[in-house]
């Protein structure tokens, strides 16, 4: 460590330390989020938040459930004013240093807003069927496969290598609990590797529920 040396003809050499200067990992700030920032490994994604589905999403086909319950054809809100908020993947930039891949997962982006997490539908009883049964643990994923496969677009996973990736277009659908959530334009986060991303300046849609015969959603990035 770099270190400051003062010598005095009347007393003994006395050393001081300069403040250290950390090069990995590094944290920054980035709006609200603090960052971690490994040299080589942060891979960085552009994205848009571009609309909030409110009410219910209706699914291709029904999707059965565990007895005593038979299948659902919908999935809906539990209060009002709660939504999906569908964000768009734009594009992904892996650094080019020590061999860098990025295992891409769905699952593992994430919105905080007011103190609460929110990702991946995997919390019970979050959301009900059309005849107003709860989803269970023994289902979530269940749902959660239909949800993806009828907003969704893109690999659930997917392995990047080096370089930069544009117009990915991948389309995620986040469930948020909060009403107050309903009029932000919300910040995504990725879990479990060291990622910056940076929202573009596209304001969310409000679509009144979705089924399968709705108008389509936004498929692609607006510019920053």
């Amino acid at each position: 460590m770099p270190q400051g040396v003062t010598q005095s003809t009347e007393s003994n050499m006395q050393k001081f330390a300069l403040p250290a200067v950390i090069i990995t990992p590094l944290l920054v700030l980035l709006g609200c989020q603090s960052v971690e920032l490994v040299p080589g490994k942060t891979v960085e994604l552009h994205y848009n938040h571009v609309a909030n589905i409110d009410g219910g999403i209706r699914f291709k086909t029904a999707v059965p459930l565990s007895p005593p319950l038979t299948s659902a054809n919908e999935v809906i809100v539990k209060w009002p004013n709660e939504f999906w908020a569908v964000f768009v993947i734009c594009s992904l930039e892996v650094p080019g240093l020590d061999n860098n891949t990025f295992a891409y997962d769905r699952t593992k982006f994430y919105v905080e807003y007011a103190g609460k997490t929110y990702g991946v539908l995997q919390q019970p009883f979050s959301v009900i069927t059309d005849t107003e049964n709860d989803i269970g643990p023994q289902d979530t994923s269940a749902i959660d496969r239909a949800i993806v496969n009828t907003v969704g677009v893109g690999p659930s996973t997917q392995i990047f290598g080096q370089g930069f990736f544009p117009a990915l277009n991948y389309r995620i659908a986040i469930y948020i609990s909060n009403p107050d959530a309903a009029d932000k334009v919300l910040t995504l986060r990725y879990a479990g590797h060291p990622a910056i991303l940076r929202r573009r300046g596209q304001t969310p849609m409000t679509v009144p529920g979705y089924t399968p015969d709705s108008p389509p959603l936004p498929e692609s990035c607006r510019a920053s």
